[in-house]
């Protein structure tokens, strides 16, 4: 015949058990971030936002008939002013994966033209890679003139393929690296 502290002790044993049991990992959480003395003020394409849209002019089909074809190439500017800390340079860096970016590097299609991707370069023409890592993407760091600086890029369309008539929508995300 068992004793009311052994049969106490008992049940305990099987509640710590049947607990453990319970809280077994089911997954994993990863938090990044940073802490940066800089404060600037960000401006996308000339306007108060860094969130800005930029539209491309119309082009023929026949202007993206072959892989590797660009056409309706259009500057657009991302800026900082009024910027307070250490820093003395900034670099766009373009947030691979991010809204429509794809493998590639490029800006992908969600709208209803086939074989086009819409590629980024800088103002000197060089191609951003928006698939790469920071540091590989192709852009170069602006200096800080006066706690301000201008960088400029172009948006144009790139033929995967034989390009279809149809609407191009697509988007990405930038972060600014300052140094």
């Amino acid at each position: 015949m068992m004793h009311k502290p052994q049969l106490l002790s008992a049940a305990a044993l099987a509640l710590v058990l049947a607990s453990s049991a319970a809280s077994a990992a089911d997954g994993t959480v990863t938090i990044n971030g940073s802490v940066s003395a800089e404060t600037c003020t960000i401006s996308g394409n000339g306007g108060g936002s860094p969130n800005f849209t930029l539209t491309l002019p119309t082009v023929a089909k026949s202007a993206l008939a072959t892989a590797g074809q660009t056409a309706g190439q259009t500057a657009f500017t991302i800026g900082v002013s009024a910027c307070t800390g250490t820093a003395t340079s900034m670099n766009t860096y373009f947030e691979p994966g991010s809204g429509s970016v794809n493998a590639s590097g490029r800006v992908g299609n969600t709208g209803t033209a086939a074989n086009v991707d819409v590629q980024i370069t800088t103002a000197a023409g060089g191609v951003v890679n928006m698939a790469a890592n920071n540091g590989s993407q192709g852009t170069t760091a602006t200096n800080l003139s006066g706690g301000a600086a201008t960088q400029t890029y172009n948006a144009r369309y790139y033929a995967t393929g034989v390009a279809t008539s149809g609407s191009f929508s697509g988007t990405f995300s930038y972060s600014l690296v300052y140094n």
